[in-house]
């Protein structure tokens, strides 16, 4: 074999690794982690509603034969195990006294995986002014990689947050001002953490921009993204269409293969702005379903549905900033396109796997 094939396999094998490793160093690399949950509080007068949204996979502590998997006719039959599971480990304080708990009922739920909605009361004695969540499900008995997305809701004023092994505890201040601003900031927070903590979205943009000449390709590309997940979670998000997620994430997947397909078969980039819209339009459909978990606030609905899509702007921006320099650097290189075909194959590979995954035809991770 001749030194210079050689030297564009060598080439080949070491810069296909870049998008694994960017998968794999993105915050919770995996696109959307089934082992995380949703806490959301709305704050009373004297009382907090909490909303606890718990995956299947992290309700193996009620497996009561050991299969593997939780039905509902277990969790159904340990109502009185499952509320002193929570009294023990999901304790409020106001003002540093301790607030009573009531599970007042819990339900089959599927949001972006299946799992279970537990519906809880916390009273307190006294109006409710200075809230210390301690949150301490699954991390020492079943799961320390878990994590929750907190959201507090007090007539109009939000707060936002991530529960984990090493942050178990959150403060709340109710007293705060309630006010559009604040709404606004919550959102956009919460739209930027949705980007960066799904890696696929930016696997997908990652794949359009690969066979990417000049900037202005990348613009058409990433404006054509933006207006059609615009449109979308616009209408999800406000009821005008409904979707089953499991469907959806597996397009999303499936949307970046087939553009991993096209960079191998050497689509031209002139038309790579209408695949995008096509597929930018499921894309808000994921994103619809991520903020449909959080919920909206009824009095600044539309500005927090704006702060969110201008986050999820913001996170994507980002890695176009970061990567597309890096991306019209290699392409001047003479073996760009060994790069090209082998980072391509890799993209393909990544993106089977989530398809598969998210239907559950992984033996054994359904």
């Amino acid at each position: 074999m001749k030194l210079c094939s050689i030297s564009k396999l060598f080439a080949t094998f070491c810069f296909a690794w870049i998008p694994l490793v960017f998968v794999l160093f993105l915050p919770h690399a995996s696109a959307h982690p089934l082992n995380n949950s949703y806490s959301h509080l709305t704050i009373g007068e004297k009382e907090v509603d909490y909303e606890l949204f718990m995956p299947e996979m992290a309700m193996l502590v009620f497996d009561m034969n050991r299969d593997g998997a939780v039905t509902w006719d277990e969790v159904d039959a340990q109502r009185a195990e499952e509320e002193a599971y929570l009294r023990e480990h999901l304790t409020l304080l106001n003002e540093e006294t301790p607030m009573r708990m009531e599970l007042v009922s819990v339900k089959p739920e599927k949001k972006e995986y299946a799992g279970f909605t537990f519906s809880l009361r916390y009273v307190a004695e006294q109006p409710v002014k200075e809230l210390m969540l301690h949150y301490n499900l699954l991390f020492d008995d079943l799961d320390p990689t878990h994590l929750s997305q907190l959201l507090i809701s007090d007539s109009g004023n939000l707060e936002q947050g991530i529960l984990s092994a090493n942050s178990r505890t959150f403060h709340y201040a109710s007293d705060r001002p309630h006010s559009f601003g604040a709404a606004f900031r919550a959102y956009l927070l919460l739209g930027i953490e949705h980007i960066w903590g799904g890696a696929d979205h930016l696997l997908f943009l990652f794949a359009l921009l690969l066979i990417v000449t000049r900037v202005k390709d990348a613009v058409g590309i990433v404006t054509a993204f933006t207006a059609a997940h615009s449109i979308t979670l616009f209408l999800a998000a406000t009821d005008r269409i409904s979707f089953e997620p499991r469907w959806i994430e597996a397009l999303i997947a499936l949307s970046i293969g087939y553009v991993a397909v096209e960079n191998l078969l050497g689509q031209s980039v002139r038309v790579r702005w209408a695949i995008t819209f096509g597929f930018g339009l499921i894309h808000g459909l994921g994103f619809a379903g991520a903020l449909g978990d959080i919920g909206l606030p009824p009095a600044y609905l539309l500005s927090s549905l704006l702060a969110f899509n201008l986050g999820v702007e913001a996170g994507q921006l980002v890695l176009v900033a970061a990567a597309l320099p890096l991306l019209l650097l290699l392409r001047r290189q003479r073996w760009h396109r060994y790069w090209l075909r082998g980072a391509s194959c890799l993209v393909l590979a990544v993106s089977l796997y989530w398809v598969l995954d998210r239907l559950g035809w992984l033996p054994g991770l359904s």
